[in-house]
């Protein structure tokens, strides 16, 4: 098991990763410096497929360059890991095989490389469904070291959408909101 941290506050100085590892699609947005934004991590817009790939060389790919090895390749790559996370069961991918987590992490590594951030000197904040119990949190949090990132935070995805829309200032105080996450394969 890899150690890791749930960091419960913002250090300013750290740029600040917020990924969410959809089922189908992954999205992203960086704090740093410069303030906050949503990345463009795909070639149709802003989030990425949740796919990954091993290409010809052995490599893993993810999104966009999965989905274009997987075209021709159909057995080379894997579509909504998230749904076997946790999953002592490997997928075999090109004869080889690899936990889900794995797969995990490398569409990770994938999103900072696309983000063009020093995991190392970024902290991942990372959604999850809501019914995710203990376990598949501290899953994730080792995703998160084993892709190099030096401090992780998990938030819950309908907690995440309920945070950005509060932030929106559309809100008054003592307003309600219902959150409800009907993403491609989960419903929060």
């Amino acid at each position: 098991m890899y150690a890791a941290r749930t960091v419960r506050t913002v250090n300013p100085a750290r740029t600040r990763l917020a990924v969410d590892l959809g089922t189908t699609w992954t999205a992203a947005a960086v704090t740093d410096a410069e303030g906050t934004r949503s990345l463009h991590l795909g070639d149709r817009g802003a989030a990425m497929p949740s796919v990954v790939a091993v290409d010809e060389s052995g490599s893993l790919v993810v999104g966009a360059a999965a989905e274009r090895v997987m075209a021709t390749n159909p057995d080379r790559g894997a579509r909504e890991i998230k749904r076997r996370f946790g999953d002592t069961t490997p997928l075999v991918l090109a004869g080889t095989p690899y936990l889900p987590d794995a797969l995990t992490t490398a569409l990770l590594g994938g999103v900072a490389k696309a983000a063009s951030v020093d995991p190392a000197a970024t902290t991942a904040v990372l959604t999850h469904p809501a019914n995710w119990g203990e376990y598949k949190l501290e899953l994730l949090r080792n995703v998160a070291v084993q892709a190099g990132f030096a401090e992780v935070e998990t938030v819950s995805e309908p907690a995440a959408a309920a945070r950005h829309y509060a932030s929106t200032g559309r809100l008054q105080a003592g307003d309600a909101v219902v959150v409800y996450d009907f993403g491609g394969g989960t419903f929060d």
